[in-house]
């Protein structure tokens, strides 16, 4: 039987790691699920990864002041885990360093490929 899990800001929705704990999101976990607000200090965190706090829609985007990337909500929607269920589209998602890592590096390797498509026409 498959149990579906809730999103939640505590926990990446690629990985399904905690951000308060480090557990995996269904298994060991006892966090109760609450917002995050990223702080540049590590003494001033209370939470133990590091994670990346991004828009997800037009409306958090604006909130921030900042466009939407939209290739980025592309990649999110598509390396989401199977468990988790979107019951709405949050304004903003948290997404932990070695997820935002995987998603850079594989935006550098499209560029890279775009760059080469240029030169070679």
């Amino acid at each position: 039987m498959t149990f579906y899990l809730e999103f939640r800001l505590n926990a990446c929705p690629i990985c399904l790691i905690c951000l308060d704990c480090k557990n995996e999101y269904g298994q060991k976990i006892t966090c109760q699920a609450r917002e995050l607000e990223w702080k540049r200090k590590k003494i001033e965190r209370d939470y133990i990864l590091d994670f990346c706090h991004k828009p997800f829609t037009q409306k958090g985007a604006t909130n921030q002041k900042i466009t939407l990337d939209k290739e980025f909500v592309e990649w999110v929607l598509t390396s989401i885990s199977p468990l988790i269920i979107l019951l709405s589209h949050p304004n903003n998602i948290n997404i932990c360093i070695d997820c935002m890592n995987k998603y850079h590096k594989g935006e550098r390797i499209t560029n890279q490929q775009k760059s080469q498509i240029l030169f070679l026409k």
